[in-house]
């Protein structure tokens, strides 16, 4: 992680989110735009709670805990969430590991200095209950429209989507982390798996899917 301090960018970046005219002046001085890289987490599960971190540039997922390099998405973060704020107002350490699954820049709030600065502000409280707001209409959208589509074209969105963040190979499909995100057992994931294999559209290898055919996959994974 890299910390950048630049006010001329700060004041550019809180300008493009809609928080100049939030936060107060006086918080400036604490508040740092940190950069990471890909496959850099920005936390760890069950860390201490130390920033509420907005998104300001790149792709975030939030995963559960799993080894370096293998990725089982529950949420994609996309530029304006708040991370953190769930935990923040229900007192709690991180619930998930949260990794940059493209280069990434957050804007990063001090907890610390948020209730010194931030706890009488309206303004602020109305910008993150906003954020959330949001943030639920767009997750409870997501999962009762997949409710209605077959497993196989779920999973194909899964893969789809990890195709477009990580390439050809996709890292960490088989395990049971997998398995548990779309309520399944790790059999019946297999088997979904190889039914798609036969149609050329991936390849498995050891701990890894090959996409061999993204228009296909592009095309079974294509429910609105």
């Amino acid at each position: 992680m890299k910390r950048i301090k630049d006010e001329k960018l700060l004041k550019k970046y809180l300008s493009q989110i809609n928080l100049d005219k939030v936060i107060d002046e006086g918080l400036y001085d604490f508040i740092d735009i940190h950069s990471f890289d890909i496959h850099e987490a920005l936390f760890s599960e069950d860390d201490k709670i130390e920033y509420l971190y907005v998104l300001l540039e790149g792709q975030i997922g939030v995963t559960p805990y799993s080894e370096m390099g293998k990725f089982s998405i529950l949420d994609i973060v996309i530029p304006g969430d708040i991370i953190g704020d769930i935990e923040y107002f229900n007192g709690d350490n991180y619930y998930y590991q949260v990794v940059a699954l493209t280069p990434s820049m957050v804007l990063a709030i001090p907890v610390k200095e948020m209730e010194k600065y931030l706890s009488q502000n309206v303004e602020f409280y109305k910008y993150t209950s906003m954020n959330l707001a949001k943030k639920m209409k767009r997750t409870s959208h997501k999962y009762s429209r997949t409710m209605l589509y077959p497993l196989k074209n779920r999973l194909a969105k899964y893969l789809y989507d990890l195709y477009e963040l990580q390439g050809d190979e996709i890292s960490g499909i088989g395990g049971s982390q997998t398995a548990d995100y779309f309520g399944i057992s790790p059999r019946h994931l297999r088997r979904v798996l190889s039914e798609i294999e036969s149609e050329g559209i991936i390849k498995r290898k050891k701990n890894i899917v090959e996409v061999l055919d993204n228009e296909k996959l592009s095309q079974l994974a294509s429910y609105k």
